[in-house]
């Protein structure tokens, strides 16, 4: 796979950009290069930069807007941009196409969560895109989705349609199609579905991804057989507690990593991104 350039941007708070950006993209990119991406961090207000700094996978570096050059897209490396949310978002994407960078964006991508608010957040996100790039790639990203039976078009009504169940009225009383959500608005655009990792959040209190957690059972499970053999204190206790919790980490992370991002989440990316 060559470098890529990708764009996550949304206007909406707390909706997954800077998880997309650590914990799937950076992954996906080193698990199928070899190559450390680098990920741009535009919003000064976010602090996934320090959070990552023990990543062996990726690299992060604050960015502003005035730092990004019409020509980055000559760096031989992956690059992944942050950008922040609210006017942020609008800001990036309008100095994005005054230095006509958006014509060497790969892919943008939208995150999004569950309810109305949010996916026409995303929707708008889309349109304003496509009327600086009409040749963009787009694909929308679900955000947090449940990792158990519950069909993907009943999480994401608006977004999908309420195609299963034919059941959503509008509360003014207006004429709704069940068969069409927001995406069948959407040429060309495609969506990616990643469940949600409670592992995410403890990565962090170790600065690595999850990606690079899974690798780790090993080393916690050597550590807490050592540890096991010397249990005389409370603190010895304390110390054998740890390193079982972690060695439950590191299995948690693996099985995410084998049974959604390998099995999954990057197959989905290779189709999108060829």
């Amino acid at each position: 796979m060559d470098s890529k350039k990708i764009l996550v941007i949304s206007p909406k708070g707390g909706c997954g950009k800077s998880t997309l950006c650590f914990q799937i993209l950076a992954p996906y990119i080193f698990d199928r290069t070899n190559e450390i991406p680098i990920i741009y961090d535009l919003d000064n207000a976010n602090s996934e930069t320090e959070t990552y700094s023990g990543s062996k996978i990726l690299k992060a570096e604050k960015k502003s807007l005035s730092d990004i050059s019409p020509d980055f897209y000559t760096q031989s490396e992956s690059i992944i941009f942050d950008t922040g949310a609210t006017t942020l978002a609008k800001k990036v994407l309008d100095d994005f196409s005054e230095k006509r960078i958006l014509k060497h964006i790969d892919l943008f991508m939208i995150p999004l969560t569950r309810g109305e608010q949010s996916a026409d957040s995303a929707f708008n996100m889309y349109e304003a895109i496509k009327g600086e790039n009409k040749n963009a790639k787009v694909c929308f990203i679900l955000s947090n989705v449940y990792d158990d039976d519950t069909p993907l078009d009943v999480q994401f009504l608006t977004f999908l349609g309420d195609k299963r169940n034919n059941a959503y009225v509008k509360e003014d009383g207006a004429a709704f199609d069940p068969e069409k959500g927001l995406i069948d608005e959407c040429e060309d655009a495609t969506y990616l579905a990643i469940p949600e990792c409670s592992s995410f959040s403890w990565g962090q209190i170790f600065g690595k991804t999850v990606y690079e957690l899974a690798e780790k059972v090993e080393e916690f499970d050597k550590q807490a057989d050592e540890l096991s053999l010397k249990i005389n204190t409370p603190i010895d206790k304390k110390k054998y507690a740890l390193a079982c919790n972690k060695y439950k980490l590191a299995k948690r992370c693996q099985r995410y990593r084998k049974d959604i991002l390998e099995a999954k989440v990057f197959k989905k990316l290779d189709e999108i991104l060829k």
